[in-house]
Order: structure tokens, then sequence, then C-alpha cells
């Protein structure tokens, strides 16, 4: 009979009825609400426990959209937390750098004094005194220590680089040496590139004999 119906129908003129295009959507649907869960899922630990993942614009409980932190806030945090400062010797090692930093100053080496503040923040060596009350900078001044004078000078920023001079055999300068209110005229002895860091140098007046002094306490006496 099914075939009979099929036969019939297009002669006359009736037709087959069709599935709906648009199904009929539940209350829920229409109305934009979501279901509940069944009590089945919300009792069973392991659907319960299901997160469904939202987009950044998903709105939360509280009405307004939810907001996701930006990935480089994480990084930054653990780029701050990785950068620690350097450790603070402790107190004993301290006594002896302060040893050591005196004992560089009265023979002038400089790089035994750079080494040290190298290893401790400026508020503490600056604060070092010797048994007779006087700190690096001034014990550099009265034992004429012009190379750890420059060192403590720039370190304490009392002192700019400037650029380096290169200075020819026989050429007259003015030398200024710590503690000394006028400048010392002097002749150098051998040339001096801009590279070195010192010129060996003759002075005018008295008997000292030649001697090495650090650049920056060298200036070129222009006629």
């Amino acid at each position: 009979s099914n075939h009979v119906q099929d036969f019939l129908r297009p002669l006359l003129g009736t037709d087959a009825p069709k599935a709906s295009e648009h199904p009929e959507k539940s209350t829920a649907q229409i109305d934009g609400r979501v279901p509940a869960a069944s009590s089945q899922s919300s009792s069973n630990p392991l659907l319960s426990s299901v997160v469904i993942p939202c987009d950044m614009n998903c709105p939360d409980d509280s009405g307004s959209e939810a907001t996701i932190p930006p990935p480089e806030a994480d990084k930054t945090m653990e780029d701050a937390e990785a950068t620690e400062e350097a450790p603070i010797p402790s107190e004993e090692q301290q006594a002896e750098l302060k040893t050591q930093a005196f004992r560089s100053v009265v023979q002038d080496n400089m790089a035994g004094l750079a080494e040290v503040l190298d290893r401790l923040p400026r508020a503490i060596w600056s604060k070092w005194e010797n048994k007779a009350g006087k700190d690096l900078i001034t014990l550099s001044q009265e034992r004429g220590s012009s190379g750890a004078y420059s060192v403590l000078a720039k370190r304490l920023g009392l002192v700019q680089d400037r650029k380096k001079d290169s200075f020819e055999e026989r050429e007259a300068v003015w030398v200024y040496l710590p503690g000394e209110v006028q400048p010392l005229r002097a002749t150098v002895l051998e040339d001096a590139p801009e590279e070195t860091d010192d010129v060996l140098l003759e002075y005018w007046d008295g008997d000292a004999p030649p001697s090495r002094i650090e650049k920056s306490m060298v200036f070129k006496m222009w006629s």
C-alpha cells in the first residue's frame, strides 16, 4: 500500500511530508537558559570535576566578563623572583676584607682594592675606619696613594671618568695629587698612548724619583 500511495501522490498533487527543517526547541533553549545538570551527573564525582572551557568573554557568576591575566604578568613575576642580589659576606669575612682594603690603600694596590670593593656594597666599605678613625679615602690622601685614591674617588662619585689623553716623551704636564693644594709640574719620560692607564713622570721640584701616576691626575700644560 505504501508503494501505491507513493505512486498516486504526484498525480494528485500532494507531496510527502517533509521533515521539519527547524526542529522544535525546548523552552529552555528558546529562553536562552542552559538546562541544569541532572542529579545523576551532579552526584557523580567524576562528572562534577570536569571543567568546561570558556572563552575570554565568558560571563562569571557576578554577571561581569571574566578577565584572564596576560601570560606576560606571570613571566615578569618569575623573572623578578629569579633576580636576587649577591649575598653579603659574613661579619668575619667583612673583617678580613676590611684589613685587605686598608693594606691595599697603604701599598697603593689598585687591583687589590678594587677586588675588595667589588664584593661589598658601597654603604658598607665607605663607613670603614681604621684604629686612628680614618676612612679609606682619607688614608689614601695622607699616604699619597694616588692609584688607590683614584679608585675610591670614582666609586664614591667624587670624580667622573674623562677621555684618556695620550702623552709624548719630554712633554710638560700638570699633576694634581691628593692632598696637594697646588698642582705639581712634571715631565713625561716616555710615550703614553691613550690605551695606557698611567704615565711615567719626573717632577720639576724636589728630589723624588720618577714615578708612574694614574692618568686621571695628569693634565696637559697648554701654552
